[in-house]
């Protein structure tokens, strides 16, 4: 694989990676507080799951960790921090505009 393929490689299993990690949470709330379960509103900030939020999360944690596994087989280390860097201004861009 050239660098540039490699790169965007190891972004896109960073993303997946960061997606999971969000969806993995939103698994630990429901799994401490069953009541969370409910139509997908928010109430006092916190977002409640819906029953199709629960399935995607679960499918996209699945997904992230397999992808952690994989990410340093795929990819280089030098490709691995392009990665890094790019999810960073990524998640810098999220919260500037969010």
């Amino acid at each position: 694989m050239s660098a540039i393929t490699k790169a965007l490689t190891g972004l896109f299993l960073g993303v997946l990676l960061l997606l999971a990690l969000g969806d993995a949470f939103d698994l630990v709330k429901y799994w401490r507080d069953p009541s969370l379960y409910g139509f997908g509103t928010e109430v006092a900030g916190f977002r409640y799951l819906s029953p199709t939020h629960f399935m995607v999360s679960i499918v996209v944690t699945i997904i992230g960790a397999l992808s952690a596994v994989l990410a340093p087989r795929v990819i280089s280390s030098s490709s691995a921090v392009l990665a890094v860097r790019g999810v960073l201004v990524i998640l810098l861009l999220g919260f500037r505009y969010a």
